[in-house]
């Protein structure tokens, strides 16, 4: 892939013990990123990874825990790969009130670079599940991002939606 080629990366994340997905709040101003997921400490989470257009993902990694993918047959687009994985939050701290954590992501495309990027989070008890699930349904969080010289991938445009 050249220099300043266009690549996507969209996630989702779905609670394993439901199927649900994930919540998302807005924050405004009151912390780096104006959007905060939630996520509940103990669960284990179902994460989906599509790029566009065609790249095989080299290693993916969330707070430095090194997530085993498989590649799967979901989308319809000739020009997509979607990959599944698995990640536990056990050991994650709950945040405490009027703080967010910022979720190391790193995703590793075979040959062509390294997307490094944080999601503004909230861990919540297990057992907490009025806030955890309160705000809108997250239904994919993505990545804009351009091939630089260094072999990295600049975010042009990170929305969650």
């Amino acid at each position: 892939m050249s220099i300043g080629k266009s690549v996507r990366l969209t996630l989702s994340f779905k609670r394993e013990s439901d199927g649900l997905p994930v919540y998302f709040k807005s924050d405004g101003q009151r912390f780096a990123n104006p959007q905060t997921i939630k996520f509940q400490q103990d669960e284990t989470y179902n994460v989906e990874i599509t790029v566009r257009p065609v790249i095989p993902i080299e290693q993916f990694q969330l707070q430095d825990e090194k997530i085993s993918l498989e590649k799967i047959n979901k989308s319809l687009d000739p020009n997509a790969l979607t990959y599944a994985g698995v990640w536990k939050t056990t050991g994650f701290p709950v945040t405490d009130k009027n703080k967010r954590e910022q979720l190391k992501l790193t995703i590793s495309l075979w040959n062509k670079g390294t997307l490094t990027a944080s999601l503004q989070s909230k861990f919540y008890e297990h057992t907490e599940t009025q806030h955890a699930r309160w705000g809108d349904k997250l239904t994919f969080v993505e990545f804009e991002c351009t091939v630089s010289a260094d072999g990295s991938l600049t975010v042009l445009k990170q929305i969650i939606q």
